[in-house]
Formats: structure tokens, sequence, C-alpha cells
């Protein structure tokens, strides 16, 4: 098996954008949540809830390369079908995890489980 890494930048930052952008959302809910009144935290769940939502969506829009240029970064990273599904899976449960915490979801699961 060749392994052929990738070498165009724009490919290389395509496999890492989710991450970019969770990082950029990291940053600003903690700065939201450091600058916002009591009165308000409460919208700050709302925007990390979302925020992840919004880049599950960018992250299964972005499409996977051909199999000759799956590894990107020098070979670091595999970018394909199945990490793209796994990347999504993880970023929607942390956006789900993010509402539940909230209590928004509580009674709907509650009410599932029984």
């Amino acid at each position: 098996m060749n392994i052929v890494p990738n070498t165009d930048t724009f490919s290389n930052l395509l496999a890492v954008l989710p991450e970019i952008l969770l990082t950029i959302l990291a940053v600003v809910v903690i700065l939201l949540d450091a600058f916002s009144p009591e009165s308000r935290r409460r919208q700050v769940g709302y925007v990390a809830a979302f925020g992840m939502f919004a880049i599950a969506a960018v992250t299964v829009l972005i499409a996977p390369p051909s199999a000759a240029t799956q590894f990107m970064w020098g070979g670091m990273i595999r970018h394909d079908t199945l990490s793209q599904l796994f990347r999504t899976m993880v970023i929607v449960a942390g956006g789900l995890a993010s509402l539940i915490s909230m209590g928004r979801l509580r009674p709907a699961i509650t009410s599932a489980l029984a």
C-alpha cells in the first residue's frame, strides 16, 4: 500500500476545519460566559449547542478527498468518509449534551425512558 500524503494547503485546512471552528466556538462560549450577566447565562448554552450543530452541518458538507489523497498534514491525519462520520457524531453528541445539561431535553428523555 502506497501512502501518498496530500501537500495541498487548502485541502489540509479543510481536513481540520471542524476542529478549528470548535476552537473558535469554545473561545466565544468562554468569553460569553465570563462577560455576560447572570441573567443571560442560559443563552450561553444555546450558543454552544447551536454552534455545534452548525459545525456538524459544515462537517457534513465538506466532501472527503479521493482515495489517493486522504492522508493530510504529512500523513498525520486521515480524512475520509468514516472519519467524517465519527467527527459529525461526536459534534452532534456535544450539542445534545449541551442542551441536556441546560435541562431542555430532560422531560423528553425521562418520558422516553419510562
